[in-house]
């Protein structure tokens, strides 16, 4: 056995152990995975690249003389660090945290719900039944790695995907996943067992 294949078996390994905790009595794992990791630039980021850019005005133009300054006291210092830090997050920060959520998530389907598991600050998980969903919209590259958007999607979280801010709420999704294609057509086939008439026709775009 190669050191690559012991790898990608104990990487596996790793996953089912962490999805198989929380099952269900008699629920089975029809699939699992991870969303695609590193650094990702998204269909977003065309204007929100240059936009950060503004927010790097106020502290350069105001934070940087007044600290210069020798009047600049603590109290001022405090009150210009929020704006440093987001513009530090929203310039490149943004990108790093988004890797980092990447990283820590995990993915099954069982032939009742889709499970959602997060390990960050403290660990999240995100059950969905099958029989609620009411649509799925499954958006891939030619390469085969997608996105299945679980439920209705606005303009925003399309825009401001792969971004986490107070109050921003993403849909639910098995984001840059490998093979999104033959995933959503599980999705599709399961939920249309369940509920045949929940589940809408599916929406497909390529990126």
């Amino acid at each position: 056995m190669t050191q690559r294949s012991f790898l990608a078996i104990s990487f596996i390994m790793r996953i089912n152990f962490k999805m198989k905790e929380h099952l269900l009595k008699d629920e089975q794992i029809l699939w699992e995975g991870k969303p695609k990791s590193g650094i990702v630039f998204r269909a977003g980021d065309i204007i929100l690249i240059p936009l950060s850019l503004f927010f790097w005005v106020f502290p350069v133009l105001v934070f940087i003389p007044a600290l210069l300054s020798e009047d600049t006291s603590f109290a001022m210092v405090t009150v210009f660090l929020p704006f440093i830090i987001a513009a530090i997050y929203v310039t490149f920060g943004r990108f790093f945290f988004d890797a980092y959520v990447r990283r820590n998530t995990h993915y099954a389907i069982t032939e009742n719900r889709i499970l959602i598991h997060q390990k960050l600050f403290k660990t999240k998980l995100e059950a969905i039944p099958l029989k609620n969903l009411q649509k799925i919209i499954l958006s891939r590259s030619s390469k085969g790695r997608g996105t299945i958007t679980l439920g209705q999607s606005d303009l925003l979280d399309t825009f401001f995907e792969g971004m986490y801010w107070p109050n921003l709420k993403h849909a639910p999704k098995l984001e840059l996943i490998e093979d999104a294609k033959n995933v959503y057509n599980i999705i599709h086939k399961v939920t249309k067992n369940l509920t045949p008439k929940a589940a809408s026709a599916p929406r497909q775009t390529s990126f």
